[in-house]
């Protein structure tokens, strides 16, 4: 499933309509057409939901915001709803009320969406988790409640490193698992190569986080917060991703934020785009910098006409397209959708190295028993001082 966020104004909800093919006033123009750009239109909203700001949807009082109920209330919703809790209560970009909890449970009542994030505090893990239990007492029904987790609280720079002896390992080139367009800023292989290490890396490791492991076991999904300007490359993050879904079958895993080309690109090449939600306001961002969204070679591809400089460094080159906002906006999210839908013809497969995250996950699963039986021996050597009997 895929999020379209982003709906702070009732004008952003009218334009995703439109892009989404929700809108009662768009004719099927494509008569039959087997164009990529036609059979996206007709059909996106299939696999899409809404992803709103608690904020954005209802007042402080919980009243609905105007023009939101038409569009995010039950009963006339054309697609699904989901609640955020608002990541604007973390950069301090939300109103004062947003930061009151009762104010998220007047939301949910009033909206009664279908599924709604967790009240979490990316920078403090131990609240999180406390808030998620009282979260969990309001609404006992786990199949709406989504636990969130920050990637950022299990992440290590040189987790890579920790593998960096197993067998297969230092040979195996990774790099190749990050597909780039022609388009991106070009980075060295080495780079790319660390990026996936550390990508596989830190995943690795959270599979072994109590709490994550916590959240798995009792609802079987997790949002994964923390990535937008977070530690693991935007290249990566469908590694860190696939190394979860692999690790943990069954398990539903949300990307938050990072509805992107760069990252569908990745989940489509591994076919994990029914496996992984994500959403994103990436459709908002590209076309109000006037790029355009196109398939080349089997990869989503981004190219810009913004202004540049021009050969000679100095001379800005001006350049502007005749698409009109809502058309740029509507091409970016038939982009993303279409690769939901299967229209995207990926070139190839990647191959995850299932044989060398199995290893390293037998490795840490050993590591952890024998610490455990080393404190376990500690323990005994100290009662034996204690008490001066043989244990």
């Amino acid at each position: 499933m895929l999020g379209v966020a982003g709906l702070d104004e009732t004008i952003r909800l009218t334009q995703a309509q439109a892009g989404l093919g929700l809108s009662d006033r768009r004719p099927d123009l494509s008569n039959g057409s087997r164009r990529l750009g036609d059979r996206a239109a007709n059909t996106i909203w299939q696999h899409g939901f809404w992803f709103a700001d608690f904020s954005y949807v209802t007042t402080q009082t919980g009243a609905w915001r105007k023009g939101r109920e038409a569009v995010l209330g039950k009963g006339q919703r054309r697609i699904p709803t989901y609640l955020d809790s608002s990541f604007r209560r973390f950069t301090q970009t939300a109103p004062q009320w947003a930061q009151q909890f009762e104010a998220y449970l007047a939301a949910i009542d009033r909206v009664q969406p279908d599924g709604f994030a967790a009240w979490d505090y990316p920078d403090d893990r131990a609240k999180t988790v406390a808030y998620l239990r009282r979260l969990e007492a309001v609404y006992p029904d786990r199949d709406k409640l989504w636990p969130v987790f920050s990637v950022r609280w299990a992440w290590q720079d040189n987790a890579h490193l920790s593998y960096a002896r197993l067998p297969g390992w230092a040979s195996r080139k990774l790099a190749g698992l990050i597909p780039f367009t022609y388009t991106q800023q070009a980075v060295k292989e080495t780079t790319a190569e660390k990026w996936a290490r550390a990508a596989i890396a830190n995943a690795l490791l959270l599979a072994k986080d109590p709490d994550f492991l916590a959240m798995v076991d009792r609802y079987g999904k997790v949002m994964l917060g923390g990535m937008v300007r977070g530690p693991i490359p935007r290249p990566a993050r469908h590694l860190y991703a696939a190394t979860l879904c692999h690790l943990f079958p069954g398990v539903k895993f949300w990307l938050l934020g990072q509805a992107n080309s760069a990252v569908m690109n990745g989940l489509g090449l591994l076919g994990l785009l029914d496996s992984v939600w994500t959403d994103g306001s990436w459709w908002l961002l590209e076309a109000s910098h006037e790029r355009i969204s196109y398939v080349e070679d089997g990869l989503i591809t981004t190219y810009s006409f913004e202004a540049k400089k021009g050969k000679d460094g100095k001379r800005e080159v001006n350049r502007q397209t005749f698409f009109s906002l809502q058309e740029l906006q509507a091409a970016h999210l038939r982009s993303l959708f279409a690769a939901k839908q299967g229209l995207v013809n990926w070139p190839g497969s990647l191959n995850l190295p299932i044989d060398l995250i199995d290893a390293a996950a037998r490795t840490g699963l050993k590591a952890k028993y024998q610490a455990a039986q080393m404190e376990l021996a500690m323990d005994s050597v100290t009662l034996h001082q204690a008490t001066g009997r043989a244990l």
